[in-house]
């Protein structure tokens, strides 16, 4: 089979692009959507590069795509690609691993930002657990906003904010990295980034 694929997200609605030259269907996985990816029917090439160098790719597909193709397949995320869905690992070893973060930023506390010289930083702990062991959403640990040293010396029972967690993730072979669909909300919703603390 050969795809191919556009990862690079910089869209709010269309988190990743595929395209199968073989049966010439257009898979779209969205980032918030009353569904969490659509496949496409009868898409050439010059459809899918002219999708993947617009300006704009939710105005391109709702302007373009959903009036002009037909719908395959509609569904959630767990049911695209399952066969090729990435395994949560914790595995000691001496080559380089690679550890995927899930941070829900609305979490911050901007109070507790540190101000430096070269940008504004936010400390943070990966709590993993020991090796050999995941959680059971397959994750290796938590990651937490640090406590300030400030808010620690005046009340050492404040925690920090738990902000998300992290995942080392084995892929069937024949898969790779940016193949993940993410399990988020399926129902529409306005832009959550109006939302964020800072």
């Amino acid at each position: 089979m050969h795809s191919q694929e556009y990862t690079k997200q910089e869209s709010s609605l269309i988190n990743n692009i595929f395209w199968n030259e073989n049966t010439e269907e257009l898979t779209i996985v969205f980032h918030s959507y009353y569904v969490d990816f659509q496949t496409f029917k009868s898409v050439s090439y010059d459809v899918f590069e002219e999708f993947i160098n617009s300006e704009s790719k939710g105005k391109f597909y709702l302007q373009y795509i959903k009036k002009n193709f037909l719908i395959k397949k509609s569904g959630s995320a767990t049911q695209l690609n399952m066969a090729n869905k990435p395994k949560g690992i914790n595995k000691a070893s001496d080559k380089k691993r690679f550890i995927k973060l899930k941070i829900n930023v609305t979490k911050f506390k901007k109070e507790w930002f540190i101000v430096g010289q070269k940008g504004v930083y936010a400390e943070l702990t990966l709590q993993m657990l020991p090796d050999g062991q995941v959680d059971g959403y397959e994750n290796l640990g938590m990651i937490t906003q640090d406590v300030t040293k400030e808010v620690y010396q005046a009340d050492k029972t404040v925690k920090g904010p738990i902000l998300g967690n992290a995942a080392e993730l084995e892929w069937n072979t024949g898969t790779s990295e940016s193949s993940i669909i993410p399990q988020g909300n399926s129902a529409m919703s306005e832009d959550p980034l109006d939302d964020l603390p800072f």
